[in-house]
């Protein structure tokens, strides 16, 4: 079985609840979100790179527009003059010069004059200046048509890879506008959830600083009401205990007194039961003491053999008087001498195999003890009782928890012994455990940190008893 645990007294209730409180502060500090701010301006950034390469987009596109325009004026034009050198309207030498130039000069005011476009026209208005006659001979109308077929051609070629760089602008454009797009979707979807989770981790916040507060106040009220039923049972304990002890003496005296045999035996059981009441009252002050104030230990060098034959002669009687087999089993590699704290250990001894002698109707009581390690005893108390449920043993550390005595008949207890027990091996750091099955007994043990003793050890080796007490 593993170790079992007792009931949390009032410090571990406390400390539960301040554990509980600090956890809660510290979820309420992860709610926290980091600063809206930071997340806005690398929002803004990115908005305002978009907007300023849609902006250049939209500048180049336009400017490429206008050269697509003006190349096809350009060509217009070009055809209008190759159409008009045809007779009978062929144009005058003086005024064909003139048109030629004045269309040479819308290509250099333009804002990237095309040279090639320009050199067809100067070739032509050379052409043109090499004569003088006021008409044009048919040679030079040729001449001058394929100069203007020419210049209708390359036109048109330039118009068309300016055209499919627009086209290519406008899709860039497009696709930079759907990603603005998607992305201010996103930016916006973010920027909501990222409100939504501020205001539920706020709400949160409130809702936990709510719990913290409650669970302070529980903490307090856990702690008044643990101190006030200490105290209650303290003083209950001596209220009892001094009337008790009024009823024991006065029935003492009328044992010491002449009495025939059914008053005598009247007599002795207002002693027993008195007794047995003034053990259940001494039990319950010491559970009270406990959960108040913790165990008072006194560490004092001891010797462990003698300690452990003097908690154990009178219960020993105790067996051999219900017709039980009592041994004790010392470990020969057991110290002579311990440090720890005598009377706890014989409360604990005492506690552990009178409660084997209470259920145990038939066969043996055993105390074996030995090293469990360094500077640590294990005690060990077997007995041949009705046993228990493996499922039931670590109840019965539990404060008030009885075993069902239903096979054994009537047994007292106010079911604090084991409790009290638990308790005190937990103050002197050790381990509390048992093992049982129904039907073949059960065996309590607990390990207590006792270091050996070497300063005085040596001067009572020469004394030790026996290792093994003889069976009673």
């Amino acid at each position: 079985m593993k170790r079992a645990r007792g009931p949390a007294n009032t410090s571990d209730v406390a400390a539960s609840a301040t554990w509980a409180a600090s956890s809660l502060r510290g979820s309420t500090a992860r709610l926290e979100t980091p600063p809206l701010p930071t997340r806005f301006w690398i929002a803004l950034a990115l908005v305002v790179a978009f907007t300023a390469w849609c902006a250049y987009l939209i500048t180049v596109v336009s400017h490429e527009r206008a050269e697509v325009e003006a190349r096809v004026g350009w060509m217009v034009e070009a055809q209008s003059l190759r159409g008009a050198l045809d007779p009978p309207r062929a144009p005058s030498r003086l005024e064909l010069v003139r048109q030629l130039a004045t269309l040479d000069g819308e290509l250099a005011a333009h804002a990237a004059p095309p040279l090639e476009l320009r050199e067809i026209l100067r070739e032509a208005v050379t052409a043109l200046e090499r004569s003088t006659a006021a008409k044009l001979d048919p040679g030079e109308r040729a001449a001058i048509a394929g100069a203007l077929d020419r210049f209708v051609n390359a036109a048109r070629v330039e118009t068309r890879d300016v055209s499919r760089r627009l086209g290519q602008r406008w899709t860039s454009l497009y696709l930079v506008a759907l990603a603005a797009i998607i992305f201010g979707v996103i930016v916006l979807a973010l920027l909501v959830l990222a409100d939504r989770r501020r205001h539920r981790a706020e709400r949160l916040s409130e809702a936990l600083e709510r719990s913290l507060v409650d669970v302070e106040r529980a903490r307090a009220n856990a702690t008044r009401a643990y101190a006030a039923k200490s105290q209650f049972l303290a003083s209950m304990s001596h209220e009892l205990r001094t009337p008790l002890n009024g009823v024991l003496g006065s029935a003492h005296l009328l044992l010491a007194g002449e009495l025939d045999e059914e008053l005598r035996a009247h007599a002795s059981t207002i002693v027993e039961c008195g007794e047995q009441l003034l053990e259940r009252i001494q039990n319950i002050l010491d559970f009270a003491e406990l959960t108040r104030a913790g165990a008072n230990i006194t560490m004092r060098a001891f010797d462990l053999e003698e300690q452990i034959l003097g908690a154990t002669a009178a219960l020993f009687d105790l067996a051999a008087r219900k017709g039980l087999r009592a041994s004790i089993a010392l470990a020969p590699e057991l110290p002579a001498r311990v440090y720890g704290d005598p009377g706890r250990l014989h409360q604990l001894l005492v506690a552990t195999i009178d409660n084997a002698i209470k259920f145990t109707r038939a066969g043996s009581v055993e105390l074996h003890v030995r090293p469990a390690g360094e500077a640590r005893v294990r005690f060990e108390v077997i007995d041949t009782g009705i046993g228990l449920d493996p499922d039931r043993l670590s109840a019965l550390l539990e404060p008030f928890a009885r075993e069902d005595t239903t096979a054994m008949g009537s047994i007292g207890g106010a079911g604090l012994g084991l409790a009290i027990c638990q308790r005190i091996i937990e103050v002197l750091g050790g381990e509390l455990g048992a093992e049982s099955r129904p039907g073949h007994g059960t065996k309590f043990w607990f390990v207590l940190p006792l270091p050996r003793d070497t300063k005085s050890e040596s001067a009572s080796a020469s004394t030790r008893q026996p290792a093994s007490q003889p069976t009673r």
